[in-house]
């Protein structure tokens, strides 16, 4: 499948689904100018708009085969519906490449595992981006604006949280991590441009915070072919 297709299933995927925690009947747009912004490889969320949507007789259609498809879900498929509806649209995704690297033994991914993290989260962010973009300009009603029996995502009992502190020991300040998905790219990116730089040692860096200790370290050890 050819890059723009790709990018294109990937959009029309997510049009699907809630991509924020909108209140139900709000009515009123969270992120009108989320389409808008900067793409890191597609030219721009405009440029993979999805096709518009069909007519009112064919979305009428589209609803009841949606209904049909909803009465026959089984345990199996509420659970994977579950899995996916976890968090941001790349939180999963990460989660199945840290799987992968952390397994024993670690099941093969690539050569360099920080860039898979990296190209994974640059696509989630592009097709993100390109969602809202075809979102907000055709504006179409949600399947449960229209049909109010369908069940969504919002359609959740009322959670009560309680918060349980038990700081890292790791970190500075004891914290353990942040929501936001653009917080993920930065540290592989800059990971791949110093084993880049790197090459000609023959070295891996597979960690952060990347400090000097950890970047002469590395070399040595590939140096006596560690």
């Amino acid at each position: 499948m050819g890059s723009r297709r790709m990018v294109f299933a990937i959009v029309t995927l997510m049009l699907t689904i809630p991509l924020s925690a909108e209140k139900k009947h709000s009515g009123g747009p969270v992120e009108p100018t989320a389409g808008q912004w900067r793409t890191w490889t597609i030219s721009s969320g405009k440029d993979y708009r999805v096709p518009p949507p069909p007519a009112a007789n064919e979305t009428r259609e589209e609803l009841r085969a949606m209904a049909d498809r909803i009465s026959q879900n089984t345990e199996d498929d509420n659970a994977q519906i579950a899995y996916w509806d976890a968090g941001s649209p790349g939180y999963r995704w990460m989660d199945l490449i840290s799987n992968r690297l952390l397994a024993t033994p670690p099941l093969p991914t690539t050569t360099f595992p920080h860039r898979l993290y990296t190209y994974v989260s640059m696509a989630m962010y592009d097709a993100t981006i390109a969602a809202w973009e075809s979102k907000y300009f055709y504006n179409r009603a949600r399947p449960s604006e229209l049909d109010h029996n369908l069940p969504t995502a919002v359609d959740v009992p009322r959670v009560e949280i309680g918060h349980i502190e038990s700081p890292s020991p790791y970190t500075p300040t004891g914290i353990k991590g942040m929501g936001e998905g653009g917080a993920i790219a930065p540290p592989a990116a800059i990971a791949n441009a110093v084993c880049d730089a790197l090459s000609s040692f023959n070295v891996r860096i597979n960690e952060v915070p990347i400090t000097p200790e950890r970047v002469l370290n590395a070399i040595e050890r590939a140096k006596n072919g560690d």
